[in-house]
């Protein structure tokens, strides 16, 4: 669990509050079946940009998603859950915004790269066509695209090219934004890494081509690492080393955004 809910408010000229800016690292998937299961919401961070908006008339609440992707709600199943993370979510902002708060000011600065993250090996053709052949559709459809590749004569995926970037306001809070289903390590180990930087991590950012594990969890295996990448197409899992990369390219974007 990643348990900060980072805040900041911002205020026009007139000191009227304009936006309510907010987040927290967990799934939007407070409702899986039954009754409320085709019910059309936005789940808890809807609810909680609902409740900010009564709370402050005429600010827009914005939520930006954190590097929660291996945490989900609890409890979780129907609307009503929802709506009760809602409410905590939107109370433990205002519980920031009912106190005093460090101000932050100066230019935007702001640097952006594209990190190679390498899969194993992919299998064998005669692991493709096995897999061709499954029931499970998702399954079918991923090896069917390899061999589609190998019969073209075309390499077939050995990596996947993340975006990373770095937005920093004067000296006092930088956004650190990665592309794919970021988990919780990165954003923990982030906040360590760059606690002078006030950093303030989201995950989704740009594309999200599969789910991006850390090195802890490529050890342990399960879904994030194996299963999941069935659906977004690929072969895997990733390569220890990833984490490293990941690592190393923000904290040089960051380094570089302190020396100008």
């Amino acid at each position: 669990m990643d348990c900060d809910v980072p805040v900041l408010r911002i205020k026009g000229t007139n000191g009227v509050v304009r936006a309510i800016l907010f987040g927290y690292a967990c799934h939007g998937t407070s409702v899986r079946n039954g009754a409320d299961w085709y019910t059309v919401s936005g789940d808890y961070m809807a609810y909680a940009r609902q409740q900010l908006e009564e709370h402050q008339p005429g600010a827009a609440a914005i939520y930006l998603t954190g590097m929660g992707a291996d945490a989900d709600p609890s409890p979780r199943g129907m609307l009503l859950d929802a709506k009760r993370h809602g409410l905590e979510l939107a109370g433990a902002v205002i519980g920031v915004l009912d106190r005093p708060m460090r101000t932050v000011r100066g230019p935007f600065k702001f640097a952006y790269d594209e990190v190679e993250l390498p899969f194993i090996p992919p299998p064998a053709r005669e692991r493709l066509e096995k897999d061709a052949q499954s029931q499970d559709v998702s399954i079918k459809m991923r090896a069917e695209k390899y061999l589609k590749l190998l019969d073209a004569g075309e390499a077939l995926p050995q990596s996947i090219r993340l975006p990373v970037a770095a937005l920093r306001v004067g000296e006092d809070l930088t956004f650190i934004l990665m592309g794919g289903e970021m988990v919780v390590d990165y954003g923990r180990r982030i906040k360590r890494l760059l606690a002078a930087d006030n950093p303030w991590t989201i995950g989704y950012a740009y594309e999200v081509p599969c789910y991006i594990p850390s090195a802890r969890l490529i050890k342990e295996g399960g879904y994030e690492v194996d299963s999941s990448l069935t659906y977004y197409g690929y072969y895997g899992p990733f390569r220890g080393e990833i984490e490293t990369n990941l690592i190393a390219k923000v904290e040089a974007l960051s380094v570089g955004l302190r020396a100008h």
